[in-house]
């Protein structure tokens, strides 16, 4: 298969249409759940008094620099593979080819997701913890 190749599918549209909106849930959780946490005085005063303020800013920060990295890693990667289309110098570039590689493997945006689902839970875990707690 050719970089002219597409492969055409009545599966694609669907993907297209979860992937962005799964990626778009992720980043209105890592900004939105912060923003109403310490919007609420008892959730923030719970918070602060838990020690667990840091870890919890850090959880979320961490998610939302997972999400907004796996995307800029994935459009760079699709740039490079709209370059390299009609070009033959750039299809034998390193770039072309790691970018030709990544596209080809779910495993690598299985990972970014879950790595981000896990810290997002074990944020609101650590929240919910300090709330509920005496």
């Amino acid at each position: 298969m050719n970089a002219r190749t597409t492969l055409k599918s009545d599966y694609y549209e669907p993907y297209t249409y979860f992937s962005r909106t799964v990626r778009m849930w992720m980043v209105a959780y890592a900004i939105g759940a912060p923003v109403l946490f310490v919007s609420q005085e008892y959730v923030s005063e719970k918070i602060s008094g838990s020690g667990e303020a840091f870890l919890i800013t850090m959880l979320f920060l961490s998610a939302l620099c997972i999400q907004i990295g796996s995307a800029l890693i994935y459009k760079y990667a699709l740039w490079f593979l709209h370059l390299g289309v009609d070009d033959a110098n750039i299809q034998n570039s390193k770039g072309f080819l790691i970018s030709n590689w990544l596209i080809k493997r779910l495993w690598p945006t299985v990972l970014f997701d879950i790595s981000s689902v896990a810290l997002f839970v074990l944020a609101t875990y650590k929240v919910l913890t300090a709330c509920i707690s005496e």
